[in-house]
């Protein structure tokens, strides 16, 4: 059902991400202007940047936590007592409801990449085994983003809006998630802060290996980060879930 409402809004969704490339497009113009004709900085050369960049901003937006939209909107509708009937766990129909939405963003991604190679830039992976490493680490950052939403979403049970948290939540997770500066570039102490933080796994970790930046251990510590990161939010997510349930009053039959 889900997958066939984002189809059904696709030119909505045509529109959005016509607005993403042009935001690949003009950070493209800027770090270039950054460069100044210079090859590299830091030893990140400029064509791996913007292919960083164009990926980044990609992944991130395919993989937007859009079910906790779903679930403040049936706390807020009072729905959530016919969701809690049904025989499939409602935290179940929640994750099968961004699966669903994920999907039906894919083709416009797939058709959407000549345009993002010439705005943005693309790269093929920088070896198979790293191409390899990257699926892997792909599908944990994906995990990541469903239990951040589900979070998010889980905390409408106690403030009946998350709009605002989303919408801090789109900066901030594109920020650290490196979609905008490598994190490579920051500061010692915001580079400390960002990796205190789940966003670096959803898009600079994958990317990371993808481009050949991190092999052997390196990339053994970094697929661990990402696996701690959906264990701690599958465990957060649940024990909010339970919480919430008790905040949770049916009246009637």
């Amino acid at each position: 059902m889900w997958m066939r409402t984002c189809i059904t809004y696709r030119f909505s969704w045509s529109l959005d991400m016509l607005g993403l490339l042009l935001q690949i497009y003009t950070l493209k113009m800027i770090w270039t202007a950054v460069y100044a004709g210079r090859d590299q900085v830091d030893g990140v050369p400029l064509d791996g940047l913007i292919a960083q960049l164009t990926f980044a901003n990609l992944l991130l937006w395919v993989m937007y936590p859009m079910l906790a939209g779903y679930l403040e909107e049936r706390v807020r509708e009072g729905t959530l007592a016919l969701e809690l009937a049904r025989p499939a766990p409602f935290l179940g129909q929640m994750v099968a409801a961004q699966i669903g939405d994920t999907a039906a963003g894919l083709p416009l991604v797939v058709v959407a990449l000549p345009l993002a190679y010439l705005l943005g830039g693309l790269l093929p992976p920088a070896s198979p085994a790293a191409g390899l490493l990257f699926a892997v680490s792909l599908g944990l950052a994906y995990a990541i983003v469903v239990m951040t939403g589900l979070v998010i979403g889980l905390v409408s049970f106690w403030t009946t809006e998350v709009g605002g948290v989303m919408t801090i939540h789109a900066f901030v997770s594109r920020f650290f998630a490196g979609a905008l500066v490598p994190l490579s570039f920051f500061p010692p102490w915001l580079g400390t802060i960002a990796g205190l933080l789940p966003f670096q796994a959803q898009a600079s970790i994958p990317l990371a290996l993808y481009l050949g930046r991190a092999d052997g251990l390196e990339s053994v510590r970094l697929l661990a980060t990402q696996l701690f990161w959906v264990v701690a939010l599958l465990g957060l997510a649940r024990v909010l879930w339970r919480l919430a349930l008790r905040r949770v009053v049916v009246y009637g039959g």
